[in-house]
């Protein structure tokens, strides 16, 4: 598959929204983006993002939202998480799970 073959409709950029102090990153990403592509950019969200009004000023500038269920180890003696602030880490492997956009494998 070529990139002329991709769409908007099943194609799109993805970034993972774990602290609300890459907010503006994500802003700043959002309109690079439109100015250099016809690709959608789609902020995906994890469970520990906070505060809440971070996801409803993002909706309410027009982002494309997916809040993201977490995922975490199963529970172990021998395994945990080195520090609480790497819980999200798991959960982003749930970027696997958007088989609603074409992948590039060539």
């Amino acid at each position: 598959m070529t990139v002329s073959e991709y769409t908007p409709e099943n194609s799109a950029f993805v970034v993972f929204l774990t602290s609300a102090s890459y907010t503006a990153g994500v802003i700043l990403l959002q309109h690079s983006i439109t100015q250099h592509s016809k690709y959608p950019l789609i902020v995906a969200v994890t469970p520990g993002l906070t505060p809440e009004s971070t996801i409803s000023f993002l909706k309410d500038a027009g982002f494309t939202i997916r809040e993201l269920s977490p995922l975490l180890p199963p529970p172990s003696r021998k395994r945990s998480l080195i520090a609480e602030r790497f819980r999200d880490t798991w959960t982003k492997l749930r970027i696997f799970e958007m088989d609603d956009f074409k992948v590039d494998t060539s």
